[in-house]
């Protein structure tokens, strides 16, 4: 039996894993259940800061409930760069009208990944305007998966529901904030407050494709940078 062609699979899918581990900046799977505290299992150290949402139920282990208003979660700055995605469960009971920030960079220019009264959105602002890609709505009353992918190179912004493409358009600006990103609402505006459940919160510096979306929606840990996730 001929190993050579096995061998070469094999080392293309442990360049794939190991290039892909590489770019996970930030991991909040909010399973500590209690406190003010929301550890990074990336490996990067961007523990979280915990500011109002109340612990609940998650769709893995505990989550947090955010009340529309004034709770969120803090990241100390991690990465910028051409290319990022974001991806998280969540679940809301009602439509909520306006833009409800699920994460905020906080720029500009930044990435706002958002519901527009009950759709998923993405949107960066850029400083002088906003690129915005909006999709379907998102169902009510349980646990749904959204990522949006941006990626500058290649000029595509993507919008995924429970692991599946709802909406693609152009990514025709950098990413370069500096400051700290905020879970649950604008850093400022307490009108674009998120009202619902957040969990399993992950942040790539890398424009990831559809199996790697589905992995991530799976809580596989090939995804992850640290070699001993908490």
């Amino acid at each position: 039996m001929n190993k050579k062609p096995m061998m070469i699979a094999l080392i293309g899918v442990f360049a794939w894993i190991n290039t892909a581990s590489a770019d996970l900046v930030g991991w909040w799977k909010f399973d500590e259940g209690a406190g003010i505290v929301a550890a990074d299992s990336s490996g990067r150290g961007l523990d979280a800061s915990i500011e109002g949402p109340i612990w609940t139920e998650g769709h893995s282990g505990s989550a947090l409930e955010f009340n529309g208003t004034d709770s969120l979660v803090r990241i100390p700055e991690s990465t910028t760069g051409l290319a990022k995605t974001v991806a998280m469960w969540i679940r809301i009971d009602s439509v909520q009208s306006g833009q409800k920030q699920m994460f905020n960079g906080n720029g500009p220019p930044h990435m706002n990944f958002e519901l527009a009264t009950g759709q998923i959105e993405g949107r960066v602002y850029t400083g002088s305007g906003n690129i915005t890609l909006t999709g379907p709505e998102v169902p009510l009353g349980v646990w749904t998966h959204v990522a949006w992918v941006w990626d500058f190179t290649a000029n595509r912004s993507e919008l995924y529901i429970d692991g599946e493409s709802v909406a693609l358009g152009e990514a025709s600006n950098t990413l370069e904030h500096t400051s700290e990103s905020i879970i649950g609402r604008h850093p400022s505006a307490t009108t674009a407050s998120f009202l619902g459940a957040i969990d399993e919160v992950r942040v790539y510096d890398h424009a990831l494709e559809l199996g790697e979306i589905q992995a991530a929606m799976r809580g596989s840990a090939a995804l992850s940078s640290s070699p001993n996730p908490k």
